[in-house]
């Protein structure tokens, strides 16, 4: 079921010589988990923020194409109106927040969609005990790390349960511990139907999750490829798994062929 529809999509800034992205064109489909890499500059934040409606609505820049998310054109929907379809987690989650704990952004997300403040309640102190934030649910957002504010923002959005989840490059300022923690959240919520579309320079990471990965370029698709088919040399090698790329190159048989030689000595 094709959930996100593009059709030469085109963006550029300001007097810039060139398109940040070019006459680009994609489909995505219902429950994907899809990896977007490239160099920085390549298009991907632009990307996501034609998904949840920044571009055109907030950005300033050259837009031509279209986009459906859930069979409704993007340029027809303001803002709050895609994000009960879309949840968005920027690289600079700061300026997301809007309210003064930690605790009233949780339950601000919650406020919109008219339950009553018992309910309100128990879903807050459910999500900040499973996404293992309770230790910061008095705090002011502004004072925590960008890494504790992606994941109390990524709380935030999941109460509200969107069919998509974008994510701009969601671990690159978490530790371990907290990374794990995301990764989790992610897979819990794709197994649940959701759609994750994330940008990142490090797909090894979510490589057993990942459905499809996007390979961009200078605002253009250069690759498209389901997991399936990402191997050693269809992708640039740095976006490979070591122990992916080893097998890859590696033949199956190795082992047997070193060991009939070995026997034949």
């Amino acid at each position: 079921m094709k959930l996100i529809t593009i059709n030469n999509l085109t963006v550029k800034y300001g007097k810039a010589s060139f398109n940040t992205l070019s006459d680009f064109s994609l489909e995505i489909k219902k429950n994907e988990f899809i990896a977007l890499i490239g160099e920085n500059g390549s298009g991907k934040s632009t990307f996501l923020q034609t998904l949840n409606g920044l571009i055109p609505h907030m950005i300033r820049c050259y837009y031509s194409g279209k986009i459906t998310v859930d069979d409704r054109e993007v340029t027809k929907l303001d803002i709050a109106e895609l994000s009960q379809t879309v949840g968005s987690v920027f690289q600079v989650p700061e300026n997301q927040f809007i309210t003064s704990s930690v605790y009233r952004e949780l339950a601000f997300a919650l406020e919109n969609q008219q339950l009553d403040p018992l309910t309100i309640q128990e879903k807050v102190e459910e999500a900040l005990k499973n996404d293992k934030i309770e230790g910061l649910k008095d705090r002011s957002p502004y004072t925590l790390s960008a890494g504790e504010q992606q994941l109390v923002i990524l709380s935030a959005i999941l109460l509200l349960k969107p069919k998509i989840l974008c994510l701009d490059e969601p671990a690159s300022m978490l530790d371990i511990k907290r990374k794990d923690l995301l990764l989790e959240k992610l897979v819990e919520y794709s197994k649940s139907g959701g759609t994750v579309i994330l940008t990142t320079q490090e797909p090894s990471f979510y490589w057993d999750h990942l459905t499809r990965i996007i390979h961009l370029s200078n605002g253009a698709i250069k690759a498209d490829l389901p997991i399936s088919e990402c191997k050693y040399g269809s992708l640039p090698t740095h976006f490979i798994p070591f122990e992916k790329a080893l097998t890859d190159i590696i033949p199956e048989n190795l082992h047997s062929i070193i060991e009939q030689l070995n026997a034949e000595r």
